[in-house]
């Protein structure tokens, strides 16, 4: 087996959680984003309101199940479960915000972010943002490769990590 596929069989899982609950998480976002093209024609309020919205409720979404049950529903179907590190129970909400907080910021400016607004990108505080979430997201990656013992750095933050049960 190569190492291509040892590292998609011991992680699939994780990922398969994510675009689950990815889901749960964009649905109502899109239909109130729908709702707002109905009402609003300025597409900077409708971007603004649905990047506010995307992070609010991928917050709340998380932080609650993470919480309540210890993992949210992508998890639970695909039996991963989030503990904290030597202890091995439910995170609590201060380890939960620490943990989801990061992603929430990233979603919401990722939304909102148009750089294309100013020709000068850098003078453009979106266009900062922006990167920031990039370079947020590829430190993500890279910490979960190089630490190799399935935490992601929002998981080293809030001292968690995700576990398979059976």
């Amino acid at each position: 087996m190569s190492i291509v596929e040892k590292f998609f069989r011991k992680h699939f899982g994780r990922v398969i959680a994510f675009w689950i609950d990815w889901f749960i998480v964009l649905l109502p976002n899109v239909t109130i984003g729908i709702l707002l093209e109905t009402f609003y024609k300025e597409e900077s309020i409708n971007d603004l309101f649905f990047g506010l919205g995307l992070g609010f409720i991928y917050l709340i979404y998380f932080t609650y199940f993470s919480v309540k049950y210890g993992q949210t529903i992508g998890k639970k179907l695909v039996k991963l479960k989030i503990v904290t590190i030597g202890e091995n129970h439910s995170i609590n909400l201060k380890s939960a915000i620490y943990r989801h907080i990061p992603f929430s910021l990233f979603f919401t400016f990722a939304a909102i972010a148009e750089p294309e607004i100013d020709p000068t990108p850098s003078l453009n505080p979106m266009y900062v943002c922006e990167k920031v979430c990039m370079l947020w997201l590829l430190s993500e990656v890279a910490f979960y490769l190089i630490k190799n013992n399935g935490q992601m750095l929002h998981d080293y933050i809030a001292k968690t990590t995700v576990i398979k049960y059976s």
